[in-house]
């Protein structure tokens, strides 16, 4: 009994120390995955610390874009006031040159504007051809009166009939045109 009794002891000895063993081993194990995790844990702290640095920053950054954007804001509203009062100006303006218009009997419409701007453009051409008219019928000589004699006192004497219009050219007016004066 004494041998298996030392024999239990040393089992149990044994058995002892291999727990002890594995116990070591799991604690260095269990360490090791600790130390691990605690890194890794480490590394994403950093991460998120570097993360949270960057939002404060693009806050920083709203909140100016922010303000700068109310500030257009009131300075667009203060521009479209601004307009709605010119238009209101310019629309009554408007109205009481129309009634003013109404009131003179204004009753002049784009189909006048026509009619004038076509009287205009045949006046032109009718001018333009009366000129062309009068640069033919030119000479280089002066007109001279049929039948007149010079005094030596500078008076007339002569036959012909002086005034006499008949059979000369008028103009649309009913005048004597300046070309035919002295000539039948």
């Amino acid at each position: 009994m004494l041998q298996k009794n030392k024999e239990l002891q040393f089992r149990l000895s044994r058995a002892q120390k291999e727990i002890e063993d594995a116990g070591l081993n799991q604690q260095e194990e269990l360490m090791t995955s600790i130390r691990n995790k605690l890194a890794k844990l480490h590394k994403e702290k950093s991460i998120w610390t570097e993360k949270e640095g960057q939002m404060e920053k693009n806050i920083g950054d709203l909140k100016d874009e922010n303000a700068k954007l109310r500030r257009a804001l009131v300075d667009s509203e203060r521009m479209r006031q601004e307009m709605n009062e010119q238009m209101q100006a310019v629309l009554q303006e408007l109205y009481t040159l129309r009634k003013s218009a109404a009131e003179a009997g204004d009753s002049r419409t784009f189909k006048d504007f026509v009619q004038v701007k076509r009287e205009l453009v045949q006046l032109k051409e009718e001018n333009e051809h009366l000129k062309f008219k009068l640069s033919q019928g030119k000479s280089n000589s002066l007109p001279s009166l049929k039948g007149a004699q010079t005094l030596s006192n500078g008076n007339f004497k002569g036959g012909g009939r002086l005034g006499s219009a008949k059979g000369r050219p008028k103009d649309a007016m009913g005048y004597l045109t300046g070309t035919h004066v002295g000539r039948k």
